[in-house]
């Protein structure tokens, strides 16, 4: 029943998703298509339960990944967005134990960790946990990943310029490589150019990242970019046409 809503009304309920898992009786398996349905969210269009997670973890193979990962892996993705941080980082730690014999799939599952510890107060476990991904220098976008996150930990730790170096690299001398999530990076170094002065080349970034978010169905995430970019403006003095053009697009948008 759960899976055939999440198909046809794009719909997830946590809580029985959690009780579900609680009352499991040890060593019963999920049912083969709790596998096929949670995996058919991350390919399929967007919607409010399709997240980078799981979209990340579509990427890979995911038929080597059990039930019980997309579950675990799906839970922590969903409670992060109702804001249960702690809970989602529960859930993703026993996703990646679940995944462990899947690399690809672990490297996504602990990127997906560092921004959670970060909102715990964590930021130097977050950083640990993205060094050994960066050090591949493999250009991967695992690698790019993990690399935008830490420049977005800079970012907000008060070192934008070593921030905006890390999503420069992350995302404009990456050579096109691709990866779900790198529309958000972008919008992050959009922002931090902006804070460090460079108005024209942020502006410039920002374009793009809402061009990209409306070609995704990212509305939310458009409507975020949008916002910030309004607030920027006022804070900078801006043209007040300029500001009352987003103030428009915005309510149109009714988000």
């Amino acid at each position: 029943m759960a899976c055939q809503v999440m198909r046809t009304r794009n719909v997830a309920d946590t809580v029985f998703w959690q009780r579900a898992g609680y009352l499991q009786p040890v060593g019963t398996p999920w049912p083969a298509d709790v596998q096929s349905a949670i995996a058919s969210v991350g390919r399929s269009d967007a919607s409010a339960i399709r997240t980078e997670l799981l979209r990340q973890l579509a990427l890979t193979d995911s038929g080597s990944l059990s039930s019980a990962c997309w579950v675990e892996a799906a839970l922590g993705s969903w409670c992060e967005a109702r804001g249960e941080t702690q809970k989602a980082l529960v859930h993703l730690k026993k996703a990646e134990t679940l995944a462990e014999d899947a690399a690809n799939a672990v490297d996504w599952l602990r990127l997906a960790q560092a921004p959670l510890l970060v909102k715990l107060g964590q930021k130097g476990t977050a950083t640990t946990l993205l060094a050994p991904l960066i050090a591949r220098e493999d250009n991967s976008p695992a690698m790019l990943a993990a690399m935008s996150k830490l420049g977005v930990i800079k970012l907000s730790g008060g070192s934008p310029q070593h921030g905006v170096r890390l999503l420069h690299r992350a995302v404009v001398d990456s050579g096109g490589v691709e990866w779900p999530g790198k529309s958000s990076a972008r919008a992050d170094l959009a922002l931090g150019l902006l804070m460090i002065g460079e108005i024209a080349e942020g502006k410039n970034q920002l374009r793009q990242a809402q061009t990209q978010f409306q070609a995704e169905g990212e509305i939310e995430q458009l409507a975020k970019s949008l916002f910030n970019e309004q607030k920027f403006l006022e804070h900078s003095e801006a043209d007040k046409t300029e500001i009352a053009a987003l103030e428009q697009r915005l309510q149109t948008m009714q988000l």
